[in-house]
């Protein structure tokens, strides 16, 4: 229980990043296109990474 309550202020925490980078990713799209295709795989393991990183 004590450990559940520990997880959800973390993602609260955590949550407003997120929208930030989302909304960066948002503003310039032609060039988050143009960096996911050429490093997607790069990416996804980062991602995978840093949410592994949040839950763990």
């Amino acid at each position: 229980m004590r450990q559940n309550k520990k997880q959800r202020r973390t993602y609260r925490s955590v949550m407003p990043i997120y929208i930030c980078v989302l909304y960066c990713m948002l503003t310039f799209l032609p060039l988050t296109m143009t960096v996911l295709t050429h490093h997607a795989k790069v990416y996804i393991v980062l991602l995978v990474a840093i949410v592994f990183f949040h839950i763990y």
